[in-house]
């Protein structure tokens, strides 16, 4: 790999981000940001990929450094040195964060790609978008391959809209390459430089997240919070502590210079005080237990219909429970 010259900092918005974590935790290590700003509003993720598109495609240094991260769910706790030096040691040239949902928004395709997935046998086995990095060359080598591949209009918006998410997008592709053994994206899949906490940000009290609870009943948990205006209880980082002044994965033994918690934008700062040690928002506990109750009765529900006690099928359970629930017509 060659020697680094310059690290930039990209993010994207369709608002001001002056106020966010990522802005005070940037300007604290001193990483200056490059946002990207959408005069559109922000109706599909594949604004993202529009906006990073343009921005590689105007770059003149294909050698320079990239570093993607989300606007609103990210902060920062460690140099542009420090970054610089965990990408190397990964020793791949694009790197993508790592989760522990698995994310195809196709659902006729649901199946077809996690029967496919890489299974790499660790908590966080899955690609997510909201934070990569590598040279302007690969990143565009990259973008060319999907807009061609999946014929994407990038900059018609009508097309655009009928992609449905960046990172269902980015998931495909990385499954379809990894058969080839020259493939030119990894995982990073100890979170040595990103901590992610897709399948991992749970609610305050809520029960221990088992591998097949943050992989199979994430997403629902989610979406009932949501309808319920309960967001705000996502705050809880079991896998992560404090140690000095940045997280600490407890799984990995890793301290990433770089947390990613997707979807907790709107209260991403009661998330870092709660890590911090914090006390969590007050919520009535009675409104709590009920969401626990009618989360574990569908979860156990879900459980049930599926008849996952005794499976022996297809090796790791999440595959076997995609591939019954979404497998191609």
């Amino acid at each position: 790999m060659s020697v680094v010259k310059q690290l930039l900092i990209v993010t994207c918005t369709d608002s001001s981000i002056d106020d966010t974590a990522l802005v005070r935790s940037a300007n604290t290590h001193n990483l200056p940001l490059i946002v990207l700003k959408s005069e559109l509003p922000w109706t599909t993720h594949m604004r993202k990929f529009q906006l990073v598109n343009r921005f590689l495609t105007a770059q003149s240094d294909p050698e320079a450094l990239i570093l993607y991260i989300d606007a609103f769910d990210v902060a920062l706790f460690g140099s542009a040195t420090e970054i610089i030096q965990k990408y190397e040691h990964l020793d791949c040239p694009i790197v993508f964060g790592a989760e522990s949902n698995f994310h195809i928004e196709h659902r006729k395709a649901q199946g077809y790609y996690l029967e496919k997935y890489p299974q790499n046998h660790a908590q966080y086995n899955y690609l997510n978008a909201g934070t990569f990095i590598g040279p302007v060359k690969d990143l565009k080598m990259l973008f060319d391959d999907i807009i061609e591949k999946y014929q994407i209009k990038v900059e018609d918006e009508s097309d655009l809209h009928t992609h449905l998410c960046d990172q269902s997008l980015f998931s495909q592709h990385y499954v379809d390459i990894s058969m080839d053994q020259h493939s030119r994206i990894c995982l990073d899949h100890q979170q040595t430089l990103f901590a992610c906490t897709g399948g991992r940000l749970l609610p305050t009290n809520w029960m221990p997240s088992i591998r097949l609870f943050a992989f199979l009943y994430f997403r629902k948990i989610n979406r009932r919070l949501k309808n319920m205006g309960y967001r705000k209880l996502q705050v809880h980082l079991p896998d992560y502590e404090m140690r000095g002044d940045r997280p600490f994965n407890k799984l990995t033994n890793t301290n990433p210079p770089i947390l990613h918690c997707p979807g907790a934008g709107h209260h991403f700062d009661d998330v870092l005080s709660v890590l911090r040690g914090e006390k969590p928002p007050a919520f009535s506990q009675i409104r709590v237990r009920a969401s626990q109750l009618l989360s574990l009765i569908e979860l156990f529900w879900e459980v049930m219909r599926l008849r996952l006690w005794f499976s022996h099928k297809i090796g790791p359970l999440e595959r076997y429970v995609y591939s019954k629930k979404s497998q191609l017509k």
